[in-house]
């Protein structure tokens, strides 16, 4: 693995499509994103930069750590004490960002190639750049940003994540926001923000896009290829990402229709109106959010909802263990 491999992020709301961008993107010569590590801003302290330096002890308890994470992103390869540390001595890549890089380079290309570019895809890092910014300067950044009625469709029947349309409206505003604060500082020329519904309907013209941002070459993919989707093997491994075993289309583009009820589409619908309109989503006549009708009781019932549902869900997941 290179010293300096170019570092990209895949960013969004979770369910924006950050795992098919992903999956797309490393289909591209020279380009290998990982799977979602989920860790860089959960176990950053301050003293990690010099994490190098630590000992077996205390880095043994941070291995550990970073392994919960890579279980649950289903990392067939986990980190090690051992390996960290040959890491750091061969690249010279040290401290956080050096065990970040350590951690990529766990999960290897299907042909063992080596990375010019590489990264993460994990989607809430929209609302850690700051951080990334910090730990790598030069980082690219590729945003994938989807309707959000579509997002909330697609969170609710899952085993994660919020728990009521109210909710996750929110936390679609939330990632966007993330992402709009991140370019009042991130320079043009590193950053990309792609529509889900542009990938899913012309994915070699996307592709081609990303490959310009990239600085590589080679485009000429069968996109239609299933396997282009899912580089990583994920879709027997989870049950949200089955689609990827399938050919890309367009199928659940506007799912919010058959999926939502028409209360919380028209709530969804309230609570995202300005992203709605910014990235120039049909949404219809103008809908004041709760917020903005100081519908305090509305808020209030969407998140004692959202809870009492996370918790009959924590229940159950451990009644089936």
């Amino acid at each position: 693995m290179p010293t300096d491999p170019k570092a990209v992020f895949v960013v969004g709301s979770p369910r924006s499509g950050t795992t098919l961008m992903a999956g797309a993107m490393s289909r591209l010569p020279g380009v290998w994103i990982g799977k979602e590590t989920g860790f860089i801003p959960r176990l950053y302290a301050e003293g990690c930069q010099s994490v190098h330096d630590w000992g077996d002890r205390r880095l043994e308890a941070l291995i550990e750590s970073v392994n919960s994470y890579l279980r649950i992103g289903h990392w067939a390869r986990l980190a090690t004490v051992a390996g960290a540390r040959r890491f750091w001595s061969k690249t010279g890549n040290v401290g956080y960002s050096g065990l970040v890089r350590y951690v990529w380079s766990l999960d290897e290309a299907p042909d063992r190639s080596t990375p010019i570019v590489t990264g993460d895809q994990t989607p809430n890092y929209v609302l850690a750049l700051p951080l990334l910014e910090q730990l790598f300067p030069e980082a690219l950044y590729v945003h994938v940003v989807r309707d959000p009625r579509d997002v909330v469709a697609s969170i609710l029947p899952l085993r994660f994540g919020a728990e009521s349309a109210g909710v996750a409206a929110s936390d679609w505003n939330e990632c966007v926001a993330g992402w709009w604060a991140a370019e009042r500082r991130i320079p043009a020329e590193r950053r990309c923000e792609v529509r889900y519904e542009d990938l899913v309907r012309a994915p070699l013209a996307t592709v081609q896009v990303l490959a310009a941002f990239l600085g590589v070459t080679g485009t000429d993919l069968e996109i239609a290829d299933p396997s282009l989707a899912d580089p990583h093997g994920l879709a027997p491994l989870a049950s949200h990402h089955e689609r990827l075993a399938e050919p890309i289309d367009d199928r659940s583009v506007g799912r919010h229709r058959r999926d939502l009820s028409a209360r919380d589409r028209a709530l969804v619908e309230a609570i995202t109106y300005a992203g709605l309109v910014t990235y120039g989503y049909d949404v219809g006549p103008f809908r004041p959010s709760p917020a903005l009708a100081e519908d305090a009781l509305l808020q209030a019932r969407e998140r004692l909802t959202d809870l009492r549902r996370r918790a009959v869900r924590g229940v159950l997941r451990r009644w089936e263990r």
